[in-house]
C-alpha cells in the first residue's frame, strides 16, 4: 500500500510530522513587550471611559472624584498621609488639590502646630462627591457590563497580587517619616545640624512673622461634618 510502512507483515499509517514554530513566533506564556508601557496604555483608556461618564455629568474628573471620596473617608487627614493612601507624589498630590480648594469643595485648615495642615471636605465639596458619586456608579456598571464582572474581579485579583508583590515605596515611606517628624512639637536637631558657635548668651532675635499659605491653599469658609470612617466608601 503506497504510502503506508509495513510492520510485522501489517500496514502502518505513517505517523504526523511534528508541527513547528514559524520562526520568530512568540512563546504566548512569555511576557512581550513593555509592562509599564502596556499599563499606562490600559490606565488612559480606563480612565477616559470614566471620564467620559462624569465630566459631562459633574464637571469632575476621576482623579478629581478619587480625591474627594479618599478626603471624605480619611478626614481630617494630613496631606502627608493622604499622599501616601493614594499613593501620589506630595507635589502631585499638592497640583491636584490646587483646583478643589479654589472651587471651596476642600478645606485646609491647621493642624496639632503651626508647621502642619489637616484636609476635609466643606459641605459644598461633601455635595459634589455625592453627585459625582452617582455618575461614577453608572460609569462603574458600564465598565462590568463591557468587560464582564467575572473578568473584572480577575483583574482586580490580579492587580491586588501585582501590587503586594511589588511591596511598599521605601521612597514615600521614608518622605512621609519625615513630614511626621518635621511636625512634631519639640523635636530635636538633626543629626547633621551645626552646635551652636559659643555657650556665651547671645539677644534673641525678633521672631519672624509664620509664613501664610499660598492664596490657593487658604483655608474655606467650613467644613462639612465629618462622615463615618468606612472603608466601602472609598469608590476608587
Amino acid at each position: 500500500m503506497p504510502g503506508f510502512a509495513r510492520r510485522n507483515g501489517i500496514a502502518q499509517e505513517p505517523a504526523m510530522p511534528q508541527q513547528r514554530k514559524p520562526p520568530g513566533a512568540a512563546d504566548p506564556a512569555t511576557p512581550q513587550g513593555c509592562s509599564n508601557f502596556r499599563l499606562r496604555q490600559a490606565d488612559r483608556v480606563v480612565s477616559r471611559f470614566y471620564d467620559n461618564h462624569l465630566l459631562p455629568r459633574t464637571g469632575l474628573k476621576t482623579s478629581q472624584y478619587s480625591l474627594l471620596s479618599h478626603i471624605a473617608a480619611l478626614a481630617p487627614v494630613q496631606p502627608a498621609v493622604l499622599a501616601q493612601h493614594m499613593g501620589l507624589e506630595p507635589s502631585t498630590l499638592t497640583r491636584n488639590l490646587q483646583p478643589l480648594i479654589a472651587q471651596g469643595w476642600v478645606l485646609m485648615g491647621p493642624g496639632a502646630d503651626a508647621r502642619s495642615r489637616l484636609l476635609s471636605l466643606t459641605a459644598e465639596g461633601l455635595a459634589k462627591r455625592n453627585e459625582a458619586k452617582r455618575a461614577w456608579k453608572a460609569a462603574q456598571l458600564g465598565f462590568n457590563e463591557r468587560i464582564g464582572a467575572e473578568r473584572v474581579a480577575q483583574l482586580h485579583a490580579l492587580l491586588e497580587d501585582c501590587m503586594r508583590l511589588m511591596g511598599p515605596d521605601p521612597a514615600q515611606d521614608e518622605a512621609l517619616a519625615r513630614t511626621a517628624s518635621s511636625a512634631a512639637p519639640g523635636r530635636k536637631p538633626s543629626r547633621g545640624a551645626p552646635a551652636a558657635a559659643s555657650s556665651s548668651p547671645s539677644p534673641s532675635p525678633s521672631p519672624s512673622p509664620s509664613p501664610s499659605p499660598s492664596p490657593s491653599l487658604s483655608p474655606s469658609p467650613s467644613a462639612a461634618p465629618r462622615p463615618a470612617r468606612n472603608p466601602g466608601e472609598l469608590d476608587v
